[in-house]
């Protein structure tokens, strides 16, 4: 689900103008010095079942968070990309997103001890709901 998710970020033109390809799971990679980017975070991953076994279709929570040298730059990070995911339905590779709902938007402090400049940061959760694809 990871790779489908982070691909479908990347295909959209209006996020890809902001962030380019730095879109990434955890933290950003140490070579990127450029801003605006985008941090992704499993949040919550729980195992849907019936009565015999797994459902097939999975509810997982990720968190979105947009970096940016401005407040307004972080804001329209989040945006792009909260416009993006909200009520999607489609599939990706071999993931079928069978609804994406945006949720919990939040601001971010992006000052820590001995940091060189101040981060502006936007935050939102979305709530995934996927399956494998049907060939």
């Amino acid at each position: 689900m990871e790779e489908a998710f982070t691909d479908l970020l990347q295909a959209d033109a209006g996020l890809a103008a902001l962030c380019d390809d730095r879109i990434h799971w955890g933290i950003q990679p140490d070579g990127i010095q450029q801003f605006p980017y985008l941090n992704l975070t499993l949040v919550s991953d729980p195992v849907a079942y019936y009565l015999d076994g797994e459902a097939g279709v999975q509810r997982v929570r990720v968190q979105l968070d947009a970096w940016a040298e401005s407040y307004l730059g972080a804001v329209a990070v989040q945006r792009a990309a909260s416009m993006l995911l909200s009520g999607y339905i489609g599939t990706v590779g071999v993931i079928a997103f069978k609804g994406m709902l945006v949720e919990t938007g939040r601001d971010l402090d992006g000052l820590s001890p001995g940091d060189a400049q101040q981060l502006y940061g936007r935050s939102v959760d979305v709530l995934v709901h996927w399956g494998a694809a049907s060939v």
